[in-house]
């Protein structure tokens, strides 16, 4: 990925990024020069993810830094890839992020969301309960070294609900037992299961369908 730095008539500067082989710029790839403790910085786009995110892409970001125009992470998401325009300053902090996350090793969980309702996403343990990094036990969560594997995950947990729909659709209308149903299942089951018993309306009242995503984790540091 390249840019080049576009001064403004209004002295504001902006950043094109434009993409090499294999890559891809969502848009016109121009984004605003921010600052930040006085230094000039702008958001690198991710230009291995169709919308240039790196949500949820923690190896893309480290990757970007170590190897591409980035220099340093900056949201406690580890979402948003910085550039500094003083190339000294910048130079300085990319070494020290590369020396930071030098021995970190990745590996892929699932998270899910609903697709209306923004901040619903959040990770699974290794029960299909919701993983959460502040106050789960760590070697609960849920993480693969293949992606193949969390994908087969995914697979398994979306028979598992096929399942309990069948059943629920069977009770419905068994007071006692749907309690006990609902109670003993896994989270990641119950939120999925409102995809299959509930009308359009339904699942637009309630943030629309349950969505399961493989995503890049830290799995040492």
């Amino acid at each position: 990925m390249k840019y080049k730095i576009i001064e403004c008539h209004n002295g504001h500067k902006s950043v094109q990024f434009i993409a090499e082989k294999g890559e891809r710029i969502f848009g016109d790839g121009i984004r605003p020069v921010l600052v930040k403790d006085g230094h000039e910085y702008v958001k690198i786009p991710n230009p291995h993810h169709k919308f240039n995110l790196y949500s949820h892409r923690i190896k893309d970001a480290i990757n970007q830094i170590q190897y591409g125009i980035g220099d340093a992470l900056y949201s406690n998401h580890h979402d948003s890839v910085v550039m500094f325009l003083d190339r000294r300053y910048g130079n300085a902090i990319k070494q020290k992020t590369i020396e930071g996350w030098k021995n970190t090793k990745f590996g892929y969980s699932i998270y899910g969301y609903y697709e209306n309702k923004i901040g619903s996403d959040s990770k699974f343990n290794k029960n299909g309960d919701f993983y959460f990094s502040d106050i789960s036990d760590p070697d609960s969560q849920l993480i693969f070294d293949d992606i193949t594997d969390a994908y087969s995950k995914i697979d398994e947990w979306t028979s598992d609900t096929l399942n309990a729909a069948t059943i629920y659709k069977s009770i419905k209308h068994d007071d006692v037992n749907m309690t006990a149903f609902i109670r003993n299942m896994p989270e990641v089951v119950y939120h999925m299961l409102w995809n299959y018993v509930s009308s359009s309306e339904e699942l637009n009242e309630s943030g629309g369908k349950y969505i399961l995503e493989v995503c890049q984790d830290i799995r040492e540091r």
